[in-house]
């Protein structure tokens, strides 16, 4: 996070919600990684001048990476986007992408704890 707030010249909001203590390694490093490729997609697209981190913990583990960024153009290279999706395919969940040019990109990064 303290990288991605250099790069975007302000600090990302970040909320976390419950108890993350016990989270299996596999699970957290997929997160970590997960959040790494979310704040690099907008610190190298999206042109954003605020972006928030949401964890939340209850019976899924959430990432929710948001912008207020131009969103994502037609036509370009998903390949992080990819990479999102597959990492929560591997670990049983799902990764969503809302993004528009009005509203920026919300990243909603989703696996199963159980």
């Amino acid at each position: 996070m303290a990288i991605a707030g250099e790069l975007l010249g302000f600090a990302p909001e970040l909320t976390i919600d419950g108890d993350l203590d016990d989270i299996p390694a596999a699970l957290a490093d997929h997160t970590r990684a997960a959040l790494r490729e979310a704040l690099s997609n907008v610190v190298r697209h999206s042109g954003a001048h605020q972006v928030s981190v949401h964890i939340g913990r209850d019976d899924d583990l959430t990432l929710t990476v948001a912008d207020d960024g131009c969103g994502i153009p037609e036509g370009v290279t998903h390949r992080g986007l990819k990479h999102l999706e597959e990492r929560a395919a591997q670990a049983g969940g799902r990764c969503e992408i809302d993004s528009s040019s009005r509203r920026g990109t919300t990243v909603t990064w989703t696996v199963p704890l159980g």
